[in-house]
C-alpha cells in the first residue's frame, strides 16, 4: 500500500516545480532584459524616467566639457595678447 502513495511523487513534482517556474521566471528575464534586479511596484513610467535621468547626465557632461573648451579657449586667447 505504501508504494502506491510515491507513485503520485512524480506528478506532483512537476506541478510544484511547474508552479514555481512561473513564479520566477519574470524575475529571471528582468534581470537579463535591464540588467538589473526586478523592483517590485517599478512599472515602464519608473523606467523611461531612468532613460531621462541618464540622458539629462549625460547632456551635463557635455556642457561641463564645453564650458572648459571654452574657458580654455578664452585663457589661450587673452595669453596671445
Amino acid at each position: 500500500m505504501a508504494s502506491g502513495v510515491w507513485q503520485n511523487a512524480p506528478g506532483l513534482l512537476v506541478i510544484v516545480v511547474s508552479i514555481a517556474g512561473i513564479g520566477a521566471l519574470p524575475y529571471g528575464v528582468h534581470k537579463l532584459y535591464y540588467g538589473e534586479a526586478r523592483k517590485v511596484g517599478r512599472d515602464r513610467w519608473d523606467f523611461e524616467m531612468d532613460k531621462r535621468d541618464d540622458n539629462l547626465r549625460e547632456m551635463r557632461k557635455i556642457k561641463e566639457k564645453l564650458a572648459k573648451a571654452q574657458a580654455e579657449a578664452h585663457a589661450s586667447e587673452e595669453a596671445h595678447e
